[in-house]
């Protein structure tokens, strides 16, 4: 019995990452869709669970092309990790849809809106620094990319700070309190999923540049 090794060093790699990554971008716009109607919050909310799914069996995919991998284009570390972050950002939007549909919703708040437009710009920024993984000598792209990671973290923070501030000051119900804090904090924890995935890629470039 021979080993099934697959020696060319691409190996589809980066293709599985960028799917990864642009389906996070889908899924943070299918947010913002739901926030538009409410009341099809279960629907959106199944839907970028179908999503959640997409990326795990990407993240098997990848796993799998490791192990039969006798040369990988960066370390097999790295590979495995970006792709575990990024599906991590996943599960952090697809918590987010379970939230708004689980704690019934009826109206959007600005600060949400904010943090959706947020979500959306800071995972498409994703994409393009995972793009970048094939090309890690691109250092305007790069550079591009990074530096809209780290903008539109800082955008989420503040946005994170002023909503509860705006939370606890102007609603006297515990209820709703809990409910839109634990969809703030659900924000926060995806932008800064998405911080890591861009601290990780910036090891990557140290090591191969």
């Amino acid at each position: 019995m021979g080993f099934n090794f697959n020696i060319s060093k691409n190996n589809g790699f980066y293709d599985l990452l960028n799917k990864e990554a642009q389906i996070t971008n889908e899924s943070a716009k299918m947010i913002l869709e739901l926030a538009k109607d409410l009341t099809k919050a279960k629907e959106w909310s199944f839907s970028i669970k179908t999503n959640e799914h997409r990326c795990d069996s990407l993240m098997q995919e990848i796993a799998e092309k490791i192990n039969q991998s006798f040369i990988t284009p960066i370390d097999r570390e790295d590979i495995y990790t970006l792709a575990s972050q990024i599906d991590d950002i996943m599960d952090y939007i697809d918590e987010l849809s379970v939230r708004f549909s689980l704690y019934n919703i009826t109206e959007i708040t600005k600060d949400a809106e904010d943090f959706i437009n947020n979500l959306i710009n800071i995972t498409q920024a994703v994409v393009n620094l995972v793009a970048c993984v094939a090309n890690l000598k691109d250092k305007n792209a790069i550079d591009a990319a990074a530096k809209d990671i780290d903008k539109y973290e800082n955008i989420a923070d503040t946005i994170y700070y002023n909503a509860v501030a705006t939370l606890f000051k102007e609603n006297t119900n515990p209820i709703d309190i809990l409910r839109w804090e634990k969809i703030y904090s659900g924000f926060e924890n995806a932008t800064n999923k998405c911080k890591e995935v861009a601290n990780l890629i910036h090891t990557i470039i140290i090591k191969h540049t």
